[in-house]
């Protein structure tokens, strides 16, 4: 994901809204920061990991190898699968990516 706009014709706001929950670094070398992107039948919900209406027990600000993942959703780890870096599961949609702001 490279954008987020309120509408088509709108201004990207991902950078102001990742800033917005992790602060100014967001994406600086040395950062990692987790969001969630999830569809929810009509529309992609963007929510920070950890933060997702407590279905998540995953601690704020914490680095998470791509074994630990799977197990935050209830999940089996597949080095097969987990080290592609977009992987589809029926009902969820999982990018492994790293964001750099400038």
């Amino acid at each position: 994901m490279s954008a987020a706009r309120r509408r088509a014709d709108g201004n990207n706001e991902l950078a102001a809204i990742l800033r917005s929950w992790f602060g100014p670094d967001a994406g600086l070398p040395g950062t990692n920061h987790q969001v969630v992107l999830r569809w929810d039948g009509e529309r992609y919900e963007l929510t920070l990991l950890g933060h997702s209406r407590g279905e998540l027990e995953a601690e704020l600000w914490r680095r998470y190898s791509r074994e630990e993942i799977p197990g935050l959703f209830g999940l089996k780890f597949n080095p097969g699968k987990w080290n592609l870096g977009f992987v589809s599961i029926p009902g969820h949609l999982f990018l492994l990516v790293t964001l750099f702001f400038w």
